[in-house]
Formats: C-alpha cells, sequence, structure tokens
C-alpha cells in the first residue's frame, strides 16, 4: 500500500511541476501602478482587458509567500525523514535549526 502510494505521488509530484512550470511560462505578465509594478503569472486570456486592485496584488503577495514557504519546509522534512543518512543527530540538529528559524529576510547587502 505504501509502495502503491508513493507510486501516485510520484507521478502527481511530476504533473504539478510540470503545469506550474507552463504556468509560469506561458502567462508572465506585469501590470504599472502608481505605486509600483507589479509581475505575476496566473492564467488568463491576453486578448482582453487585464487589471487587478491592490487587495488582488496584497492576495497574490501573501499566496505566493504561502506557498514558497509552506512547499520549501514541507521538502526539507521530507528530505530529512526519507534519507536515512541525514538521521545523524547533528544534521538532524541543523534542519530543526532551520526549519525554526526561517525567515524571509534577506541578508545585508553592502552598496
Amino acid at each position: 500500500m505504501k509502495k502503491k502510494a508513493f507510486n501516485i505521488l510520484k507521478y502527481l509530484l511530476i504533473v504539478l511541476f510540470v503545469s506550474y512550470y507552463c504556468e509560469s511560462t506561458l502567462f508572465l505578465h506585469t501590470h504599472n501602478f502608481t505605486w509600483g509594478t507589479v509581475t505575476h503569472s496566473h492564467p488568463y486570456m491576453p486578448t482582453g482587458p487585464h487589471t487587478h486592485t491592490s487587495s488582488e496584488c496584497q492576495t497574490i503577495q501573501f499566496l505566493t509567500n504561502l506557498l514558497f514557504t509552506f512547499s520549501g519546509t514541507t521538502f526539507i522534512a521530507f528530505i530529512f525523514r526519507a534519507t536515512p543518512i541525514f538521521q545523524a543527530p547533528r544534521l538532524h540538529a541543523l534542519a530543526k535549526y532551520i526549519l525554526e528559524n526561517c525567515s524571509l529576510r534577506a541578508p545585508p547587502a553592502i552598496v
């Protein structure tokens, strides 16, 4: 049963990756607002007018951050659970530190 579920999950992840890649390359577009420029992708018909309100842009940003944070932590947790070589205590402590202290803040830069 576990092997069958793993095989199904394997193909679903491939379909998810291909659909995400196609969606992000085929539907990429830019909106210019008075407060800035937003570039994102989602399915839409490029022939008609297309715009977003400020609250829609904030929702898109929130969902994107949520998606990448969740997918990154899920991937790290899956790798450290599924691979026996990562069961060493030092690597387990490192993974715990990364998962507990992940931040979306970029490192400081010197300009």
